[in-house]
Parts: C-alpha cells; sequence; structure tokens
C-alpha cells in the first residue's frame, strides 16, 4: 500500500494564481525534488519544481510529455474535488 505523504516546502507562489504554496502531497511516499510536478490545489494547474523547490511554468516540450499521465490526471481531478469542498 502507497502512504500519502505531505512535505513542507519553501514558501513559494503559484506560477499560474500567484497563492502561497507551503507543502507537497505525494502518494509516491517522497519530497519533491527538482524537475518534479505539481498541481496547485488552488487553482490546478500544472508546475514544475526547479532547483530551489519553487514552481515555474512547464515547457511546451515537458507539456506534451506529461500529457495523459494518468498519475498526473488523477492528482488534477483529486486537487479540483478538494476545491469544490470549500
Amino acid at each position: 500500500m502507497t502512504e500519502i505523504k505531505t512535505s513542507r516546502v519553501p514558501e513559494i507562489l503559484c506560477w499560474n494564481c500567484g497563492k502561497m504554496i507551503s507543502a507537497a502531497t505525494s502518494w509516491k511516499d517522497k519530497r519533491p525534488r527538482p524537475g518534479d510536478v505539481s498541481v496547485c490545489i488552488y487553482c490546478g494547474e500544472v508546475g514544475m519544481f526547479d532547483a530551489f523547490l519553487a514552481l515555474r511554468r512547464p515547457t511546451d516540450d515537458e507539456i506534451v510529455m506529461m500529457a495523459g499521465d494518468k498519475d498526473l490526471l488523477l492528482a488534477q481531478e483529486i486537487a479540483g474535488k478538494l476545491r469544490n469542498l470549500k
């Protein structure tokens, strides 16, 4: 069984909506690393962790590479459901 793990990250801004983010949750039981994909809990946009664990906009090539990824789609679905609970 995979554990869900929430890790504190340096306070960062979502590159898309500008909301402050201070944690990252993963069901792969790991802390975020540079190059990892993230889904903003506030707006659902995909971001990439940079070398300082700040979020940046994915490049066009990264977007193509992520298209249809089942884990990413699930993360966006969960984030959307959580936003609708508010």
